[in-house]
């Protein structure tokens, strides 16, 4: 017995050895670069969200995107905490700290899937040839530019690891409060493990309609309540932009990768599986048939998502980007089927467990040869350019830059920005539409007259009072060569890596205004039914802009000053002996603000494109209007629950073990 056993420790040494020597070599060309060129924005826009974090903590909003958003609301935020962490633990930039967490979860994964599989009985042979497997999953590089995605891909054996256990009858309520948690890790992985919760609880012997059941039920809706109250709810409206719930998006996600992300040796692992299934199993595999169908129903609706078109609430769940959990899926229903292979005595069948293993292996050094993301060693952002030469002063106005991901993040900590990246959080269409106008348009060269005139009332309504391009851009050869408008040159901004122009708007920014009695009701609230899509509708968007510009720049509403002193605060200096007590801030207007104007509350209500109209008590003092901003009482709720769930959940089990106990004596 001790000769196995040392026999099958050194097989460990020796494969985790191998594991880690070849994640090592795969991932070394990231070994000393500082940044992640991903070609998809969300890597370096995870930067700047950590970086809120160590500046900030946990903020209830943000000043830097459209006007002011919540970003927080219904978003992972482990991943981001995680990170800080590391990077104050070892004292690294954020950016750099990001890196070494890729590097680490990289090789982590694959030691992951090795000792869970050796934790669930399989063989030291059986658990490396399933993580070498893993390096054939095409998707998962995406996963690396999505940052918070990579971390869903990474805990995902353990979540299966804890699932096998729920499904094999132990931890009944731990499992569930696992499952509820994973939102903020990533929601794709919340949602596959509760799939798994479900399909456990109808596939099993469990009696579906019973108490225990529904307890597991509210440990997921409490656990998870942070995440998805906030959209059923609607306390707080932000306008939904209609791609993300489209096909087109759906399919965008896997769109360069072959056989849906995954690889024709999964897809040939699928199979095996699922033949093999159709044969009796030891009662404690019971949960690999379970996983199988966890698979087949995912991979399923992938492959209709992107073939079918499919109602809109479904492609909002955006789980086409959930590729890889599939595939390490497979990978442990698949180790079933290896461990079976190895222990027959056909030399035939062994072989092609080899073959399989070889071509896999070859297979990932290509996926990581032309999917993964390019390091950099340096970052350079034109914003900043801009404000270290004195071209722009963006303590006071908002900068429209082609470069909103790096500006972000690399840019002044006072910048602001009249669009943001994360258009699903935005409160109102305002910004979508500036983004349409600035960066989808059929001309080339010059932009028309009429286009600018357009955009001159959005910039006015925004706050906007810088504008950056590239030189190429038709944007730049129109403010530049069209004095008539009146837009002042800032020259040419050049960065490392690129050519930009600046320039100033001709007018006085106005983020807020003390309008006139009259003008009152004219301060309609926003027709959030408005769609891109229509050009009607794009039309009324546009004379809904103008008109609103006109109100506000009209020479007898007086602009006001308004400072920023937190990133969920505003101050707006109001004049004493003054003819309206209505004023006009363009900021995002949520339920979480409240207005104190000499210590007393005052009312706040949404106005224009969904902005703040705040009525004061009088018309005679002056002083500072302060708003603030607050997590509203879900939030509070919420966070209460996760922290009690699990005192609960101990208290209950010490509590049927004395019952259990003393029912025995």
């Amino acid at each position: 017995m001790h000769k196995i056993f040392k026999k099958v420790f050194l097989l460990d040494l020796l494969f985790l050895s191998l594991l880690t020597t070849i994640s090592l070599a795969l991932i070394s060309f990231y070994f000393d670069a500082q940044y992640l060129q991903t070609g998809y924005a969300d890597w370096i826009v995870q930067s700047f969200r950590i970086k809120l974090l160590e500046d900030y903590g946990f903020t209830s909003w943000v000043h830097a995107w459209s006007n002011g958003i919540s970003i927080w609301r219904s978003y992972q935020f482990i991943p981001h905490y995680l990170t800080l962490g590391i990077a104050e633990l070892l004292h690294l930039e954020i950016h750099r700290a990001m890196v070494i967490m890729t590097i680490v979860q990289f090789v982590g994964l694959r030691l992951l899937i090795y000792f869970i599989l050796r934790l669930l009985s399989f063989s030291p042979l059986t658990a490396f040839i399933c993580a070498i497997l893993s390096f054939a999953i095409g998707q998962y590089w995406s996963g690396i530019g999505d940052y918070s995605l990579l971390f869903a891909f990474t805990f995902f054996p353990l979540i299966i690891f804890a699932w096998t256990k729920y499904h094999q009858g132990k931890i009944k309520y731990v499992y569930p409060y696992i499952a509820g948690s994973c939102f903020y890790m990533h929601p794709l992985l919340g949602f596959s493990a509760m799939g798994l919760w479900v399909l456990s609880v109808i596939l099993s012997e469990k009696k579906i309609i019973s108490w225990p059941i529904f307890i597991q039920f509210l440990i997921i809706l409490a656990t998870s309540s942070l995440f998805w109250f906030p959209i059923v709810s609607k306390l707080s409206y932000f306008y939904s932009n209609p791609v993300f719930s489209t096909q087109y998006f759906l399919d965008f996600a896997i769109s360069k990768y072959s056989y849906y992300g995954l690889s024709l040796f999964l897809f040939l692992a699928l199979g095996l599986s699922f033949f093999w299934m159709f044969k009796p199993l030891p009662a404690k595999l019971g949960w690999a048939k379970v996983l199988l169908v966890f698979s087949l129903i995912y991979l399923t609706l992938i492959i209709v998502g992107v073939s079918l078109d499919l109602p809109g609430a479904l492609y909002q769940f955006q789980y086409s980007r959930g590729t890889t959990l599939i595939g390490i899926a497979i990978l442990f229903t698949f180790a079933v089927v290896v461990e079976r292979i190895i222990q027959l005595k056909s030399r035939v069948f062994k072989g092609v467990v080899v073959f399989i293993f070889l071509l896999s292996l070859i297979e990932g050094l290509w996926f990581t040869s032309i999917y993964s993301p390019q390091p950099i060693k340096k970052a350079e952002d034109v914003v900043a350019v801009a404000h270290d030469k004195q071209l722009i002063d963006t303590a006071s106005a908002r900068v429209f830059t082609p470069t909103i991901h790096w500006s972000s993040y690399l840019g002044p900590a006072d910048a602001k920005y009249p669009y943001s990246y994360m258009e699903h959080m935005d409160s109102n269409q305002i910004p979508q539409r500036l983004s349409q106008l600035m960066f989808y348009h059929p001309y080339f060269e010059e932009a028309p007259d009429a286009t600018l005139q357009r955009l001159s009332d959005y910039y006015k309504i925004t706050g906007t009072r810088y504008l950056i391009f590239e030189k190429s851009s038709p944007f730049t050869y129109s403010y530049k060569n069209k004095t008539q408008l009146g837009y002042k040159d800032l020259g040419e901004i050049e960065t490392s890596t690129s050519l930009y122009h600046g320039f100033e708007v001709p007018w006085e920014t106005r983020n807020s205004v003390l309008v006139d009695q009259k003008d009152e009701k004219a301060l309609k609230h926003f027709p959030f039914d408005l769609k891109f899509s229509s050009v009607n509708d794009q039309i009324a968007l546009d004379d809904y802009v103008k008109r609103l510009s006109g109100i506000l720049y009209k020479s007898e509403n007086i602009p006001l000053s308004v400072v920023y002193p937190t990133p969920d605060t505003l101050q707006v200096s109001i004049p004493a002996n003054r003819a309206s007590n209505l004023v006009y801030i363009n900021e995002s207007h949520d339920i979480g603000w409240k207005a104190y104007f000499d210590g007393r509350e005052q009312k706040i209500r949404p106005s224009g494109p969904n902005f703040m109209l705040v009525s004061l008590d009088n018309k005679e003092a002056g002083g500072e209007l302060v708003l603030k901003h607050s997590w509203p009482v879900y939030f509070h709720i919420g966070v209460f629950l996760i922290l009690l769930i699990p005192i609960q959940i101990v208290i209950a089990r010490i509590y049927l073990g004395f019952i259990h106990h003393k029912k025995k004596q």
